[in-house]
């Protein structure tokens, strides 16, 4: 049952293909928060989604910034969390072009609360949905121009009133030039993310700036109302990852021509299947084109190199002024073979968790040696999960050949 629950999307088409008109993703969302509230929800379901929403809200990303200049900020971009994540290199571009023709142009970068809300975590949704909203309102109540479809969803709820806007229509306005390349030939598909299904400004937007820069593109079978998830949204990714590789694999097999797509994990989970795939942005600021449809999208952990990147780029664009985040773990400079690096990727292991076994069994003596290889294997549990490393000293650096996690814990007495 519990799979059942959180191996839906909440995308809410059943409800446009029943005939009576069966919501299925509300009635899964209420059970979430049903199973939460009666401490019944398995950890392990959403938790990891859970860790990089706190990430994303922690002082590692966080930046609330009116202009520059001092001005009231009347607009404020409020890029999201997966952009940033994605496409670190584009944040300070596109607020550079929206300053242009958007006066009193201020930041946001946070996570919108959709994990906590698509988990069933109601409390921690309000709580991290009362600081967004006292920043917002400290900055005078601006209007919002968003690059995610799901941050406008949850935004609408966290600030009711308040007057948000795609940023295709924004850079739609601007005229914006592409930077690179232009397309190769051919006519794209264009993929509507679930959460613009009943959103026409977003459908419109995108497609009128595709128009605008002489983008030819046709629509897929299920698109605009009818569109169907890419696998991310609910944190089905985590609860489910197989039905996520058939609901991938089904949609970018509906079409062999390549896709365009206005939701940066649309297109990382697209690529990631090898389904090149454009966002729209790359097509107005990446300079290759081809080679960025099929660009492999960022590991978790890069992702959160990525966010940090951004907010020291953001700091130094608005203020003039660098930003240390180094931790004291992050002196561990670990070495990561390919083979290595997917499996912590698939294990949900980040390098800093790795990072932090290892600082912890440095400095304070608590490994076991082993004296055949000359491996230490180590632990450390930093929160709700315990992770062991079995690793070596390489000159500077610490080489890393194993590495697992789990959430069991000994109860009572556990002397012999």
């Amino acid at each position: 049952a519990n799979k059942m629950i959180n191996s839906c999307t909440l995308c809410g088409l059943c409800k446009e293909v029943c005939p009576t008109d069966l919501d299925m993703g509300a009635v899964s969302l209420e059970t979430r928060r049903t199973m939460v509230n009666k401490k019944k929800m398995p950890v392990s379901a959403h938790d990891f989604a859970l860790r990089d929403m706190a990430f994303s809200n922690s002082d590692r990303f966080t930046l609330t910034a009116g202009p520059p200049n001092g001005s009231r900020c009347e607009t404020l971009f409020f890029p999201g969390c997966q952009l940033a994540a994605s496409n670190p290199e584009y944040i300070p571009l596109i607020y550079q072009d929206l300053a242009r023709t958007l006066p009193g142009l201020g930041i946001m970068l946070r996570c919108c609360g959709a994990p906590a809300d698509w988990s069933g975590e109601t409390d921690l949704f309000e709580d991290s949905g009362a600081i967004l909203r006292n920043e917002w309102e400290a900055l005078g109540k601006p209007r919002l121009v968003l690059a995610c479809s799901s941050c406008d969803k949850m935004l609408k709820t966290i600030l009711p009133g308040c007057e948000t806007m795609p940023l295709w229509q924004e850079l739609t306005k601007a005229q914006i030039e592409p930077a690179g390349s232009t397309p190769p030939g051919g006519v794209y598909r264009i993929h509507d993310p679930c959460t613009s299904r009943y959103e026409r400004g977003w459908q419109d937007s995108a497609r009128q700036l595709l128009e605008g820069i002489g983008v030819e593109f046709g629509e897929l079978k299920m698109s605009r109302d009818l569109t169907e998830c890419c696998g991310y949204g609910g944190v089905v990714w985590l609860a489910n990852p197989e039905l996520t590789r058939k609901i991938i694999n089904r949609r970018i097999n509906e079409d062999a021509g390549d896709y365009i797509t206005y939701c940066v994990m649309c297109r990382d989970l697209f690529a990631a299947e090898g389904k090149p795939t454009l966002h729209i942005l790359d097509l107005l600021y990446s300079q290759d084109v081809a080679k960025t449809a099929r660009r492999k999208p960022p590991d978790y952990s890069q992702r959160h190199e990525n966010r940090m990147r951004v907010k020291q780029k953001m700091v130094r664009l608005l203020q003039g002024k660098d930003v240390d985040m180094a931790e004291p773990h992050e002196n561990y400079r670990i070495l990561l073979s390919t083979e290595m690096r997917q499996k912590l990727e698939s294990r949900l292991i980040l390098t800093e968790d790795v990072q932090r076994v290892i600082e912890h069994a440095e400095t304070s003596g608590e490994f076991f040696l082993n004296q055949e290889t000359g491996h230490a294997l180590a632990y450390f549990k930093p929160n709700l999960i315990t992770y062991w490393v079995e690793y070596s000293k390489s000159g500077e650096a610490y080489e890393v050949f194993d590495a697992y996690s789990h959430r069991m814990e000994f109860g009572g007495d556990t002397s012999v």
